[in-house]
């Protein structure tokens, strides 16, 4: 709903357990797709802004700008801060052209029981590693030419809104879908 693409994905609860099942992004069939880490092919990048960067670096369409601006903006704001240079990928096919995979890893990553300061995001936006604003994400928007990003931050904000509904459909705790929706950034 957010916009984001991601491999199809679904919950299965097999004898009391629940577990996640996606399609697997790096093989159609039994080949196997060229795959490299944000980490693996800038290992000193700490911001997303570098990540745009290596999509200026490779050239990419400016639909993988934008996807990774989704991203981005959804990670702000529903609280994955576990965005770390390894959870950002890029495909290369068979005829060396890249593109930014599908995202993973997108999931609420807060320690609700932890200090504070370990649910800091691990990469920065705007310079920032927590208390991300509105205008940090518009700031980088505007310097990696996104159109219409206010328009991309009104779309995750709407998904995101919509979390409560998503998380009782899967059976979640009340006191957790009020714990998590509260630690959701507002925007």
């Amino acid at each position: 709903d957010a916009g984001i693409d991601m491999m199809p994905s679904e919950l299965r609860t097999y004898e009391n357990i629940t577990h996640f099942l996606t399609r697997r992004f790096d093989r159609i069939g039994n080949e196997k797709i060229h795959v490299q880490t944000l980490a693996a092919m800038s290992p000193s990048s700490d911001s997303y802004e570098d990540i745009f960067a290596v999509i200026r670096r490779l050239n990419l369409p400016y639909e993988d700008s934008k996807q990774q601006y989704l991203r981005m903006v959804f990670n702000v704001i529903a609280r994955n801060v576990d965005d770390h240079s390894k959870n950002f990928s890029f495909c290369m096919n068979r005829s060396g052209a890249w593109r930014l995979s599908p995202a993973y890893d997108l999931t609420y990553s807060v320690d609700l029981t932890a200090p504070a300061y370990s649910n800091r995001h691990s990469l920065t936006v705007n310079g920032q590693n927590e208390d991300i604003t509105r205008e940090d994400l518009e700031t980088v928007g505007q310097n990696n030419d996104i159109q219409d990003y206010k328009a991309l931050i009104a779309i995750v904000t709407g998904a995101v809104a919509k979390f409560e509904d998503y998380a009782r459909e899967m059976g979640i705790e009340e006191t957790l879908i009020t714990a998590i929706k509260g630690d959701f950034i507002k925007m």
